[in-house]
């Protein structure tokens, strides 16, 4: 099987991730995951007794908090890419600041 680069909306949303929710405080551990059909980028904050996991598809995006609460993140939904993107990065900002 042959390595996946990333797509231009998965580079985007991690530096997105990077520049606005850098926290020192708060690493997450980042790691690109390579599927059978698909590749992800898997973004993993351990903040006290919380799991907040974001993926970056594709095309989509979605959060998982602690292993059961998943919000997805899908083009359809947008009139735009970039909406997409913000509304991706402002849950997860609203998720990671109210946990720490």
């Amino acid at each position: 099987m042959t390595a996946r680069e990333p797509t231009a909306f998965q580079r985007e949303a991690l530096r997105k991730i990077q520049e606005d929710l850098h926290l020192p405080e708060r690493t997450p551990n980042v790691t690109w995951e390579e599927g059978e059909g698909e590749s992800y980028w898997r973004i993993t904050w351990k903040i006290d007794d919380e799991t907040i996991e974001a993926y970056i598809y594709d095309d989509e995006a979605g959060i998982m908090k602690s292993g059961n609460d998943w919000t997805a993140f899908e083009r359809p939904d947008y009139r735009l890419e970039s909406d997409l993107l913000a509304a991706f990065v402002a849950k997860l900002d609203q998720m990671v600041h109210r946990a720490s």
